[in-house]
């Protein structure tokens, strides 16, 4: 085989397992472990604004009301520059293996 040949499916073959191995599926998990606490701590709050409302205190009900709609648009954010961030690293690998 062409030396050249063989590192070309090399690096082919490594961008695509790397995804799946070591590093890479720890980091995935953490940040499902993440998720799942802010998950929980936002149910929380959620407990605490209900409670907040049935004893008729809106000030303070309101504000973690508005703490949460913070949370969310900053959630949202993230989750839309993490996918820009991983297209942009997807590309860079097809330009890779094409040139």
């Amino acid at each position: 085989m062409d030396p050249d040949r063989l590192e070309k499916f090399m690096r082919k073959d490594h961008a695509r397992i790397s995804g799946f191995h070591g590093a890479s599926y720890t980091k995935k998990v953490l940040c499902h472990l993440l998720w799942i606490t802010v998950g929980v701590i936002v149910l929380i709050l959620l407990t605490i604004i209900t409670l907040q409302f049935l004893y008729d205190s809106i000030r303070l009900a309101t504000l973690f009301l508005l703490l949460i709609i913070v949370l969310a648009i900053t959630f949202l954010l993230y989750r839309r520059m993490r996918k820009a961030k991983q297209r942009k690293k997807m590309k860079e690998i097809v330009d890779r293996q094409s040139g």
